[in-house]
């Protein structure tokens, strides 16, 4: 469920999306990353390793295995992609539309 309280932003486009908004598109997309076993599955966990997610694929495109949050659930709190910030980032910002990495 989600928090119908927040501040949410439903737009279809990030016209009037500003820092005082949190995009409920770049939210949903995190949380089916976790329906879909990001931090949640046991392969996930069978990969995190050292702090760091080791899956060969990820590791290919990443450069070298992903750092995760400190419980593994997450990447590392600013971890980016080709300079984007990722949508499973555990702390996503207000004011800004993030897509898969």
């Amino acid at each position: 469920s989600f928090d119908s309280a927040a501040a949410w932003f439903f737009g279809q486009t990030t016209a009037g999306l500003t820092s005082a908004k949190i995009d409920f598109y770049s939210v949903a997309l995190h949380e089916m990353g976790h329906l879909l076993g990001i931090g949640t599955a046991p392969q996930w966990a069978a990969a995190v390793r050292g702090g760091a997610y080791t899956g060969a694929s990820t590791q290919a495109l990443y450069g070298r295995a992903v750092p995760t949050s400190a419980d593994g659930s997450h990447w590392a709190d600013g971890v980016t992609f080709g300079g984007q910030p990722t949508v499973m980032d555990p702390a996503l910002p207000r004011g800004a539309r993030l897509a898969w990495t």
